[in-house]
């Protein structure tokens, strides 16, 4: 089975996802932010809202950040779009956030992997805690 180390990261990011949606929303009730930081959300999902207005970002809204960061600010709006009540549709938009930025992080590993010829173990340190926390709360 060659592909085992490919599978078993994909399994730890969807645990590691729903995980924290289903229990470490809150940081188990603590002021230390263990898994959930969402200073940084807040500011994305307020540079996104060019998508859900139909406006164009650079044209209509500026944006500090570069053009595929904007962009997928934008673009993750779309997994709450259909919700009314704006509370609701943040946090879909934090959760679908998350998970995207975990979807590039294993698109590092693969990439990462698919490039070294010897020691492909080297790939999992992007998933020690100090890198998988800030993959999963920033971008």
């Amino acid at each position: 089975m060659r592909h085992w180390r490919k599978v078993l990261v994909a399994g730890f990011l969807i645990f590691f996802w729903g995980f924290v949606w289903k229990f470490g929303e809150e940081n188990f009730g603590s002021q230390i932010r263990f898994f959930v930081d969402i200073w940084d959300l807040r500011t994305y999902y307020n540079n996104g809202k060019w998508f859900p207005a139909g406006t164009q970002p650079y044209v209509d809204v500026p944006s500090e950040y570069p053009q595929v960061a904007t962009y997928i600010f934008g673009w993750v709006h779309a997994f709450g779009s259909d919700e009314p009540r704006a509370g609701v549709a943040r946090e879909i938009y934090f959760r679908a956030f998350r998970f995207v930025m975990l979807l590039t992080g294993y698109a590092a590993f693969l990439l990462l992997e698919f490039m070294k010829q010897e020691k492909k173990w080297l790939a999992l340190l992007l998933f020690l805690p100090g890198p998988l926390y800030y993959l999963f709360n920033r971008f």
